[in-house]
């Protein structure tokens, strides 16, 4: 059906019927060669392979709004590179999970941004209840291409609804990309046949961003632990102690807020909370290096203003072994009252380092 092959021996062009039914070239002065056709998806070569992007957001406080919608949130970023092939995405699936309200409505719309450029959006679809729902893009080949071995960057994008009856403070949306999710992709090779999921490995993981009216945003400043050793030959031997400082910036948006000023504690019961590895007495403030306003209750940050807070622990250790202090939350209210709410997103990295603290 029009293909040339020529002899490698003799530079004589031949035709598929100058083949043995086996592949086998015809000529009996030429050794027998064989041919076979193989698709680019049963060679073994192809990969979609998707990564979290650098600068996927951390689990964050989103300002939000009672009258206007937030726009332009990135929920999450990803990249995917494409090996073996060129390859066409004409579906891309990501998985959505809510917490609070539904997600249609804490989410307006949805952009998918391909290098920096919109390529497609879709309205919220409506998910009956707070658990995981899904949002897709279809139809997106002819302007959603990798080229072999490059790799391109991918955001979902959101417009975040106004607050209304069923989504308030403290909501939150989080959002992924999983090759594992059934139907994550639609693409094809550049011979147009399907990738299979088989091909497909990865994912961007989202972390949670939670929206609040008022409210504050936090930023980690240092850490620090230092030990006091007991003193071994003393007639009453005193165990070691540990000094565990974590300083970070707090600032308000939306209104002024008050930082309780109750001494943290384990658990976080009326104050802001700590987290303790290692057993011992453990007594614990709350200070503020910038000079905060001090109230009755807490410590004043007008609003669209930083001050700087530092939560110092000791701990005398009652028994042997490895000790670190987390920052739990930061509790904080609108008024000069004790804690009404609590700021917890993305603390992980609030901690000291270890300590080895001996009981003696």
């Amino acid at each position: 059906s029009g293909a040339i092959i020529t002899d490698s021996s003799t530079g004589d062009l031949a035709t598929l019927s100058d083949l043995n039914t086996d592949g086998d070239y015809a000529d009996a002065n030429e050794t027998a060669k064989k041919f076979s056709f193989e698709d680019l998806t049963t060679s073994g070569d192809l990969e979609l392979k998707v990564s979290k992007g650098t600068n996927s957001p951390i689990a964050q406080v989103v300002e939000a709004d009672s009258v206007s919608d937030t726009p332009d949130v990135t929920l999450v970023e990803a990249k995917i590179k494409a090996s073996g092939s060129d390859m066409a995405i004409d579906e891309i699936k990501f998985d959505v999970t809510p917490t609070g309200a539904n997600s249609n409505e804490i989410v307006k719309e949805y952009k998918l941004m391909v290098d920096g450029k919109e390529i497609d959006s879709v309205d919220s679809p409506s998910i009956v209840s707070a658990a995981t729902g899904y949002v897709t893009f279809t139809d997106l080949k002819d302007d959603f291409m990798i080229d072999k071995d490059d790799t391109v960057t991918v955001k979902l994008v959101a417009d975040i609804n106004d607050f209304e009856t069923n989504f308030g403070n403290g909501d939150s949306i989080l959002a992924s990309l999983k090759t594992s999710t059934s139907g994550a992709f639609s693409v094809e090779d550049e011979n147009g046949d399907d990738v299979a999921s088989s091909d497909w490995t990865g994912s961007a993981v989202g972390e949670a961003q939670t929206f609040f009216e008022d409210g504050i945003m936090v930023k980690l400043v240092s850490t620090s632990a230092v030990k006091t050793a007991g003193d071994a030959a003393a007639v009453t031997p005193e165990s070691d102690s540990g000094l565990f400082t974590i300083t970070f910036d707090v600032t308000a948006f939306g209104n002024d807020v008050y930082v309780d000023k109750t001494a943290p504690v384990v658990g976080g019961a009326n104050a802001s909370a700590i987290v303790v590895s290692g057993t011992g007495t453990v007594t614990s403030e709350i200070t503020s290096p910038s000079g905060a306003d001090e109230k009755t209750n807490s410590y004043l940050v007008e609003e669209g203003t930083t001050e700087r807070f530092t939560v110092t622990t000791n701990i005398l250790a009652t028994t042997t072994g490895f000790f670190k202090v987390q920052l739990g939350d930061i509790a904080y209210a609108l008024t000069d009252v004790n804690k009404t709410t609590t700021y917890s997103s993305d603390l992980s990295d609030f901690k000291t380092t270890s300590l080895s603290l001996t009981d003696r």
